[in-house]
């Protein structure tokens, strides 16, 4: 830039030097890794300690004092196995979607059930039929997101490598028979 004759000017510090910006923006990349670092060793912490940050459909935050940061919604669990249930019995995901909607039951984060919302992703573990959660297993870490530089489009890659895991019983929802024929 400099050979170019070309300035660098910013609005809050007026003319600047590369070099400064460049060892600026390095600072600032270093510290974000450093945030990430730590937040991720918190989380794994936590979920040792039965807390995780995920709210997934069917439960919700547990009580003060309990073992575990979720419970089992007891108006919403009996509609993750009637999920499970009928995809068992060979209905498809937009059928059962179409079910819920006519029978006006709650889709998750409001609006109406989707096909996909139901079915996921089983490379993901996303997905009512696909999070591990059901059968009381918490799984975190399961995928890393990114930005593509180009199209700024989210990037979700699977990383099983990485994933942790806990055991937690009383999340439990569907019985291990219903899972494995899901």
């Amino acid at each position: 830039m400099s050979f170019q004759n070309i300035e660098l000017y910013s609005l809050g510090e007026g003319k600047q030097n590369f070099l400064s910006v460049m060892m600026t923006a390095y600072g600032a990349q270093e510290f974000s890794k450093a945030v990430s670092i730590h937040t991720i060793r918190g989380m794994k912490n936590a979920l040792y300690r039965g807390a995780f940050h995920a709210m997934p459909y069917g439960y919700r935050k547990a009580g003060e004092g309990a073992q575990c940061s979720r419970e089992i919604n007891p108006d919403l669990a009996p509609i993750v196995a009637r999920i499970y249930r009928e995809f068992a019995d060979g209905h498809s995901a937009r059928q059962i979607a179409k079910g819920l909607n006519a029978d006006g039951l709650p889709a998750p984060k409001g609006g109406t059930w989707e096909n996909r919302k139901i079915r996921g992703r089983a490379d993901r573990e996303e997905g009512i039929l696909c999070n591990p959660i059901y059968v009381g297993r918490v799984r975190l870490f399961r995928t890393t997101h990114r930005i593509h530089p180009e199209t700024e489009a989210r990037v979700i890659t699977p990383t099983p490598e990485r994933a942790r895991e806990k055991i937690i019983p009383e999340l439990r929802i569907i019985e291990d028979d219903l899972w494995s024929a899901v």
